[in-house]
């Protein structure tokens, strides 16, 4: 199947869809960065960060991007697997935000974990 195959009513494109998500990616991870920042000040307050914390904070970034990526791939997953003709354009800022909401939630309770000497350590 090709990509025209998966957008046949519209000019748009798999890759315009993929370009969407991408230009939406630094704001994604500036919203969650923050929310990450302002969940250890209010659980733990300003304390020195160990090496096991700081590669926690990089892992659970990486993560956090896997899952931001899988919000593009609903788009051909559904269109091809699932054989919908639903038309994302419209719908893709509220899975934006739907997705970032997530995140800076779950982000602001796994940071209550950081510097916890007995879960982290």
């Amino acid at each position: 199947m090709s990509e025209k195959d998966l957008f046949p009513d519209k000019q748009e494109t798999l890759m315009d869809s993929f370009k969407w998500w991408e230009k939406k990616r630094l704001l994604y991870n500036t919203i969650v960065g923050v929310s990450a920042i302002a969940g250890m000040f209010i659980f733990i307050g300003f304390i020195p960060l160990g090496p096991f914390d700081i590669i926690g904070m990089i892992l659970w970034g990486l993560a956090a991007n896997a899952f931001y990526f899988c919000g593009f791939l609903i788009e051909p997953f559904t269109k091809y697997y699932l054989n919908s003709t639903i038309d994302f354009t419209d719908k893709r800022s509220n899975l934006f935000w739907a997705g970032t909401v997530m995140s800076v939630l779950l982000t602001i309770y796994g940071s209550r974990f950081f510097g916890n000497p007995i879960i982290m350590h």
